[in-house]
């Protein structure tokens, strides 16, 4: 019986899956809107409050994704894909971080991709690829280091960060995996000993504080693509 069920809710999955239909929308920012760095933050917890199913409905039917993209095809543009029923959702997550921006139909169709790279983390999603520093955010965004790289081609390519909000269930997944990191680090100090086999590592301190502000925060199961027209310009 547990086989059975087990086989129909994944049939079921497929098939709304399949019914899905997203929607490209170029994302129009207004000249003077500056997003900070806490208001990126900001939109992103948004968009996985906006869009995140309920366990049943997760189930049954599956979690719709969203997708981030930036595009470079002679100029530069910015975009989103969707499900076309969660387009007011997302436009309402998106000002969060540029109150005055505008969404359009995307002005180009996007085929089959020639070539499609994915980059990966090696380490465990505790411990954060880099620390967001609020200074270099407002000096510069790492958009417009991006957008200058995808200059730089010369080819047609984009770069697409596909997010699936992740369920309740995960953050205390995070919460378990935290404590067995501070326990092994513990241990490896030998704190509670009266002579320490090892010095402080501020290595270690400040992964484990980057993992610490992981905690609490709504997560995504973050897919990174960049897709162009061979696989050298990808890489």
């Amino acid at each position: 019986l547990g086989l059975l069920a087990a086989g129909g809710s994944t049939a079921r999955r497929r098939r709304s899956r399949a019914q899905r239909r997203y929607v490209r929308l170029q994302v129009l920012p207004y000249r003077g809107d500056s997003a900070e760095a806490e208001a990126v933050l900001a939109m992103f917890e948004a968009l996985h409050k906006r869009l995140l199913a309920r366990w049943w409905r997760r189930l049954l039917a599956g979690q719709p994704s969203v997708a981030l993209e930036v595009h470079f095809d002679g100029q530069a543009w910015v975009a989103v894909c969707c499900q076309a029923e969660a387009q007011p959702m997302v436009h309402a997550a998106l000002r969060a971080a540029y109150p005055n921006c505008r969404l359009q139909p995307a002005p180009r169709t996007v085929g089959r991709p020639p070539a499609l790279l994915r980059l990966k983390k090696k380490e465990l999603f505790i411990e954060r690829v880099k620390v967001l520093d609020r200074f270099a955010h407002e000096r510069e965004p790492a958009m417009n280091r991006l957008m200058t790289v995808l200059g730089a081609t010369g080819a047609p390519a984009f770069v697409q960060l596909a997010l699936t909000p992740t369920p309740a269930s995960f953050e205390r997944r995070a919460k378990r995996l935290y404590r067995r990191r501070e326990a092994k680090v513990s241990r490896e100090r030998g704190e509670g000993i009266i002579e320490p086999r090892k010095d402080r590592s501020l290595l270690e301190e400040a992964e484990l504080k980057g993992g610490l502000e992981v905690q609490h925060r709504p997560l995504f199961f973050t897919d990174l693509r960049v897709i162009a027209p061979d696989r050298r310009t990808c890489e």
